[in-house]
């Protein structure tokens, strides 16, 4: 098993919502409580997506983000979801900071 924990920061609030969609967009089989997405991918992989308010890591600076946690049997298929989350962020509306 793999897991990788990151933070997608998020610099404005208004964008929450369409990287939340976009995130969402990559789950087959998903339930939302509260904003927090929990599914899994088409690779396999367990994803939980959850909207923070909180300082950013390694910034004393206050930002908006999801924490995300992935669980998968390999790394190909984290390898394969990062990917294809990552060419659907901007990197003018987001920055990935693995934890």
């Amino acid at each position: 098993m793999f897991e990788l924990n990151f933070v997608i920061k998020v610099y404005e609030t208004q964008k929450m919502v369409k990287i939340s969609g976009i995130i969402g967009d990559l789950l087959i089989k998903k339930v939302s409580i509260g904003g927090t997405q929990i599914g899994m991918s088409d690779e396999g992989c367990f994803i939980v997506s959850q909207p923070t308010l909180k300082p950013a890591i390694s910034s004393r600076e206050w930002s908006n983000g999801f924490y995300m946690k992935i669980v998968c049997e390999d790394t190909e298929n984290a390898y394969s979801f990062f990917s294809k989350l990552a060419t659907k962020l901007t990197p003018h509306e987001t920055t990935i900071e693995i934890i």
